[in-house]
């Protein structure tokens, strides 16, 4: 009898050691999801150019720059029609006209940006998984926020480019900028960056 009782408490403790460790292999605290990239369009060279040169001029205290693979379609029409309707700038309606047609639906990024700071694109669903900034500060420390960019949309000699982009440094801190690009001699020059 105490024999049979004894496999019996031994059975139970098994079955217990069992059900905890289903347990904590399935706790899901820290456990980190993977998330692949999309396949980058095929977007030209040009653009990569325009990113390029923003990002080294504006965000050049970055070392390791996070950026949102897919592009933000989200625009401030009311800013690039007031940019268009200066007299500080030579903005044209078709660079205009080519922003807001080109950010009808977002385009996903390669690894093609030059520049000598280290890149990092992340999925839309990898960002938004994370709970809170502490999130995603855990999974890139060395990264100081996450840069959401815009389409560049050109005029039809490919001489100006206009873009917004956010640069996003918390939960609740974010800039977000409307830049226009003039090409001089080959190089792209940023004659406005201005918050919106």
């Amino acid at each position: 009898m105490l024999g049979l009782r004894w496999r019996s408490n031994l059975v139970w403790v098994v079955v217990a050691l069992m059900m905890a460790w289903v347990y904590v292999s399935c706790e899901e605290k820290d456990t980190q999801m993977v998330h692949e990239l999309n396949a980058p369009d095929n977007l030209s060279q040009e653009v990569y150019e325009v990113y390029s040169r923003l990002l080294v001029e504006r965000l050049d205290r970055e070392n390791f720059l996070v950026i949102q693979q897919e592009t933000d379609t989200t625009l401030h029409r009311p800013a690039c029609r007031n940019l268009l309707a200066s007299d500080t700038t030579s903005l044209l309606e078709s660079t205009m006209n080519d922003y807001v047609s080109g950010n009808k639906q977002s385009a996903n990024f390669d690894y093609a940006f030059s520049t000598d700071q280290t890149i990092q694109l992340i999925t839309r669903e990898e960002f938004d998984s994370y709970e809170n900034w502490e999130g995603f500060t855990k999974n890139y420390p060395d990264a100081g926020g996450i840069l959401f960019l815009r389409l560049p949309g050109f005029n039809d000699e490919h001489t100006q480019a206009l873009l917004e982009y956010t640069w996003r440094t918390g939960d609740y801190t974010k800039d977000t900028y409307l830049v226009y690009m003039v090409k001089a001699e080959n190089n792209w020059d940023i004659r406005v960056h201005e918050p919106l």
